[in-house]
């Protein structure tokens, strides 16, 4: 899967957006979308985890 952007990156827009600065909750976010740019590799599972990304992305994108 190519991404523009990293999972660490996506969270930190997300827990900005959040206004959550706790470093355990961002961790979190961190971790959940790393397996998620995991599931999104695999062709064979739904196509719905690749629109979630694609979705983050636009968020990111949009709050740049």
């Amino acid at each position: 899967m190519y991404s523009n952007y990293s999972s660490d990156e996506i969270a930190d827009v997300l827990c900005k957006l959040a206004h959550n600065k706790d470093k355990g909750r961002a961790a979190d976010v961190e971790e959940a979308l790393y397996h998620l740019s995991i599931l999104c590799e695999n062709e064979y599972n739904p196509d719905y985890f690749r629109t979630m990304w694609n979705v983050l992305e636009d968020i990111v994108d949009y709050n740049q």
